[in-house]
């Protein structure tokens, strides 16, 4: 039985190489680490690695793939809407203008993920890993991303508009010339954010923490609402009419 285990395993290895899609781990993580890991996350099915294995983009709309180790994957252009993800690692995973319009992606690590032009759209990002993550030019438009960790993120011209980030954790993060507008920022922690350019008008900033953010060129309107005895325009912002 271990002899035939080994026997599919290589199997299955020589013919993902040549598509050029790898699940496999380049840097194990430490025992500890590994294990806890393992406990959460289930390994895919050989259904699963077959259809992830080829050739893309890949249709993956409405699969159900929660809590799967899928670190490193190579999944650019994908159309997986509606796809369930939550809880999977997708660290370092290349899901790069990947169409995740309605994705359940709640509690997934997508730490050091690259995502940049990817389409988010009403995507559950709730309670996520995106630590370092490049979302340059996404999509995250009526996104659900409360309580996840953006910090020292890249979203610069991403649009975020009436997406929800209550509580999230954003510091050190790029918005520069992102859509904020209508954006729930309640509690949200902006410091050392960098804001330049962002347009942040109908945004309740009210309880958010903005220390050494750059605010330079953003724009805001008569709507938006700042921390008590913020001065914005001491801050680099510019009001527009709207």
């Amino acid at each position: 039985m271990q002899r035939k285990a080994l026997i599919m395993v290589v199997c299955l290895f020589l013919v993902s190489a040549p598509l050029g899609v790898w699940l496999l781990v380049t840097n194990p993580l430490p025992a500890e680490a590994s294990e806890a890991r393992q406990e959460e996350r289930r390994s895919l099915t050989i259904e699963e690695f077959t259809l992830l294995n080829q050739p893309g983009p890949l249709w993956l709309v409405g699969i159900d793939l929660n809590h799967t180790n899928l670190h490193t994957v190579k999944l650019p252009q994908a159309l997986l809407q509606n796809v369930n993800l939550s809880g999977a690692d997708l660290s370092n995973a290349d899901l790069s203008n990947a169409d995740l319009v309605n994705a359940d992606l709640h509690g997934a690590d997508l730490h050091g993920a690259l995502l940049s032009g990817a389409d988010l759209t009403r995507a559950d990002l709730h309670e996520a890993n995106l630590r370092g993550a490049l979302l340059i030019g996404a999509n995250l438009s009526s996104a659900i991303v409360y309580g996840a960790d953006l910090s020292d993120a890249d979203l610069s011209n991403a649009s975020l508009h009436r997406a929800n980030l209550s509580d999230a954790v954003l510091v050190g993060t790029n918005l520069s010339n992102a859509d904020l507008r209508g954006t729930e920022l309640g509690g949200v922690d902006l410091s050392g954010a960098n804001l330049r350019g962002a347009d942040l008008s109908y945004t309740d900033l009210s309880t958010t923490t903005l220390s050494d953010t750059d605010l330079s060129n953003a724009t805001y309107n008569a709507a938006t609402k700042w921390p008590q005895d913020f001065d914005p325009v001491a801050a680099g912002a510019v009001l527009v009419d709207q």
